[in-house]
């Protein structure tokens, strides 16, 4: 057997069928962790063949391969650093064949130890049979070692003075920081963590201090799945991602009383879910083992700022948040966040709210276009994309790119991927804001390296990435695409976010829209709720008494007189922006700390309403073929608020309502597939409504791999290409013509 940069050879000799039966079984029954893209077999003659053994690659190979991401602790491996006769007894770096780091810590193709930062540590004499053994599961283990030839932790201050490196009295000590309240960063996989007692009420108001973070939820490390369930209610979904080799943070409903001493309130204000994790690697498992409670353990880094992995920054950019740094010698060279993922409560559908450590940047599918293409994606959650060899690659998520140290690692990531495949462009594809980071990134490039520079719409993009994670890019039936999120520039420079776009032959084309609202002050309309309800219904009755108390008089005079001016033009349709004006009139959220707080707040209030799926929505007003009017919508929600109904009643109206808006437009156009694109789709309760109420009627079809957020911008903008080019022309086979074309 020979693992090369373009795939694995295998050689086997034996009478015709033994071999046609070998080549059958193992392309039905692969190893757990593998996955087969394709397969051949051919005949190659006599050859002298004695036992099993692997044998290093061929020299010059282009690099055509899926790349294995990080993987969590195996139950084997979990089992032997329990085990006091074992001699890897409380070793913090155990791994084998099943687990351990691969992409972050890959230097070169093929996944060799040479190849990694693994090359520095020689294996002790035992490690070495291991690795030579094809009967042991450490055979050709990468990442083999142990207490004899160990990767080494040692403890400092956060001002690098070093508390101790006795192998020994590390983790000890580190559980008794912890319990004394003190906050450690430890290093992981993908970079560091903050690790604090999720049980200690001042240690938690301390980290959120520190981190300027006053309100946005935590993720919690519990020391097993028993722990955790004493907080939250767990079915066998999350379960089994917990559990499983990417080990994300699962989003989970709240117990009523959570009973495993968390300061569940503290951790997560306001809303009715917790994230939470099981430890994923052998130093977490001992330390939260010993410490026998829940801990914080998130993102160790500055506010807005990308996960700190560089031993050499980690003092300098910690100052002031950690009191203490738990290090190791083994390199990242490559950060990562831990993934986020949820499921439904009702209908159990999966929704991926950030792809990174465990997940990427493994291949989704093979690529279909022979050019290699670069897409840099969207700002705000940003990812690259590329073809190379035939296979398609997606980032891991790389944060907001308005912080320059952001963009500096993903220049770094893209470098390190595009090293490890040889990867070179032949187009770059971006969004169309000409203000995003990621455009003039992409425009730069094209411009260094004189290539073709392609911009896709942003709706457009999602609409397309959700389509072909669904096989639909080339669906002979026409689709609806409902593509709601923040924002987005459309073809018309106008600031959208609440689309619904056709896919039918081999277009995609605009069909019909939020009906255009204004867009008051600019970005701080994403920030404000406030300034989304004042938009909204500056002048609809009612509105005043509720808002006003949300302004200084000063404010209040000044935002009237804007909206009220003749010359005031600029306008968007974000259903994002609803959502944030739906949360501000309820007086759940009016200026926000914290990405998407306001609609999680209305999401959650929703979710307590007792008879949710039997709740009436919002009476809607004549659709036109082209404009969903909202200010209809709002001034019954006024009239509601103004009345005393309850907020969770009438929060739970508001989600009943947008299925409504979904199907008006689909029964309009005699549409039956339905996609689901956008930020505001991570929105579980929403999701499930959907699913109860219209699936009935219509196929519908929501992302499955990717995010539903700007995460999947990158790899909708290598969709999208493949329908550039393509003979098809537009006929809407529907009840009603649309006589008012807009162009988003």
């Amino acid at each position: 057997m020979r693992n090369q940069s373009d795939g694995l050879y295998i050689k086997v000799k034996g009478e015709a069928q033994q071999v046609l039966d070998f080549y059958g079984q193992l392309k039905c029954h692969p190893p757990a962790l593998a996955r087969i893209q394709s397969a051949s077999i051919e005949s190659i003659g006599e050859e002298d063949l004695a036992g099993f053994q692997i044998i290093k690659e061929s020299p010059s190979v282009v690099a055509n391969l899926i790349l294995t991401p990080d993987l969590a602790m195996c139950a084997s491996c979990r089992s032997e650093i329990k085990d006091s006769t074992n001699r890897r007894y409380n070793y913090a770096f155990t791994t084998c064949t099943c687990c351990g780091p691969r992409y972050s810590i890959m230097a070169k193709l093929p996944y060799e130890r040479e190849h990694t930062t693994m090359a520095p540590f020689a294996m002790c004499e035992q490690c070495e049979r291991e690795y030579d053994d094809p009967e042991n599961r450490r055979y050709f283990s990468q990442t083999n070692s142990c207490p004899a030839c160990p990767v080494l932790l040692i403890l400092y201050t956060v001002r690098q003075q070093m508390v101790t490196a006795d192998q020994q009295a590390i983790i000890p000590a580190a559980v008794q920081l912890l319990q004394e309240g003190y906050i450690i960063a430890v290093k992981g996989i993908g970079g560091y963590l903050l690790l604090a007692d999720a049980t200690n009420a001042q240690t938690i108001r301390t980290l959120r201090a520190r981190k300027r973070r006053p309100s946005k939820p935590f993720a919690l490390m519990y020391p097993d799945l028993e722990t955790a369930q004493r907080d939250v209610q767990l079915k066998e979904e999350e379960i089994e991602l917990l559990q499983g080799t990417a080990s994300p943070i699962v989003l989970a409903q709240k117990k009523t009383h959570p009973a495993a001493g968390t300061e569940a309130e503290l951790v997560a204000p306001r809303l009715n879910k917790l994230g939470v994790m099981l430890p994923y690697t052998p130093l977490f498992e001992l330390l939260l083992s010993q410490l026998k409670k829940p801990v914080i353990a998130t993102s160790a880094n500055t506010h807005g700022h990308h996960i700190s992995f560089r031993d050499q920054d980690v003092f300098r950019e910690l100052a002031g948040i950690a009191d203490y740094v738990l290090q190791h010698d083994r390199d990242i060279l490559v950060s990562q966040d831990d993934s986020v993922v949820q499921v439904t409560p009702r209908h159990r559908q999966s929704i991926l709210l950030r792809r990174s450590r465990g997940f990427a940047p493994s291949v989704v599918r093979e690529a279909t276009a022979k050019e290699s293409f670069l897409a840099l994606g969207a700002d705000q959650k940003s990812t690259f994309s590329f073809t190379s060899s035939g296979n398609l690659y997606i980032s891991q998520y790389l944060g907001n790119l308005s912080f320059y140290d952001n963009v500096l690692n993903l220049e770094q990531s893209l470098e390190h991927l595009a090293s490890l495949y040889g990867f070179s462009p032949s187009h770059i594809l971006t969004d169309k804001h000409p203000d995003y980071t990621s455009v003039i990134l992409g425009k730069r490039l094209a411009q260094q390296y004189n290539l073709p520079c392609e911009e896709v719409q942003h709706h457009e993009a999602h609409f397309a990435a959700v389509l072909d994670e669904n096989q639909l890019l080339e669906s002979q039936e026409p689709v609806l695409g409902v593509i709601w999120d923040g924002t987005g520039l459309g073809n018309d420079n106008l600031i959208r976010g609440g689309e619904f776009l056709l896919l039918q032959n081999n277009r995609i084309t605009p069909l019909a829209q939020i009906e255009p609202y204004p867009h008051l002050a600019g970005d701080k309309m994403a920030i404000e709720p406030r300034l989304s309800a004042l938009a909204l219904c500056f002048d609809a009755p009612g509105a005043e008494a509720l808002l006003k108390l949300y302004y200084s008089t000063a404010e209040w005079k000044l935002y009237q007189s804007i909206l009220q001016g003749a010359g005031y033009k600029r306008q968007t349709t974000s259903m994002g922006r609803i959502f944030d004006a739906a949360a501000a009139l309820l007086g759940l959220c009016s200026q926000m700390s914290y990405e998407g707080e306001a609609a999680m707040l209305l999401e959650a209030s929703a979710a307590r309403e007792p008879e949710l799926y039997g709740v009436a929505g919002y009476a809607l007003d004549v659709f036109n073929g082209k404009n969903i009017s909202f200010l209809y919508i709002i001034r019954q929600i006024i009239k509601d608020v103004q009345q005393g109904l309850g907020t969770e009643h009438i929060a739970a109206k508001f989600h009943v309502t947008l299925v409504e808006v979904v199907r008006i437009v689909a029964e309009h156009y005699a549409l039956k597939r339905i996609a689901f694109s956008g930020g505001v789709f991570q929105n579980c309760l929403l999701t499930d409504l959907l699913i109860d109420k219209l699936s009935p009627d219509f196929q519908l079809y929501f992302h499955q791999q990717l995010p539903p957020n700007d995460e999947c911008v990158s790899y909708g903008q290598l969709a999208w290409m493949q329908l550039k080019g393509k003979p098809g022309e537009v006929s809407v086979n529907a009840k009603n013509i649309l006589n008012h074309p807009i162009n988003p």
